[in-house]
């Protein structure tokens, strides 16, 4: 549903301003969606039912992230999911430090 809402909200705001998306913030990834093929090859092989769960799930967000950039071909920025956090401000804090890295437009 939110790849739905997002591509829907993208072709309004093209349609009705001529706007065009630079960047999409894909939220609460796991680390898997930036795996690469071999260390995932590597966590196919647990037999930990809890890995291999995490695993399907990260499968599950790599086939989205690449159905959302058939749709909106713009640049994909992972926000990773944060895992702990003491109080609302440590959360946007973590979330900030992950976006810290991110390029911005022109640089």
């Amino acid at each position: 549903m939110a790849i739905e809402e997002t591509t829907e909200m993208c072709a309004r705001l093209r349609a009705e301003f001529s706007l065009e998306a630079d960047a999409v913030l894909i939220n609460l990834v796991s680390p898997l969606a930036g795996a690469t093929e071999t260390e995932i090859a590597a966590l196919q092989q647990a037999d930990d039912p809890a890995l291999r769960f995490a695993l399907e799930r990260g499968l599950m967000e790599r086939e989205r992230a690449i159905e959302l950039r058939e749709k909106i071909p713009a640049p994909q920025i992972p926000v990773e999911r944060v895992r702990a956090w003491r109080s609302d401000l440590d959360l946007l804090d973590q979330i900030g430090r992950s976006l810290e890295s991110v390029p911005t437009a022109g640089a």
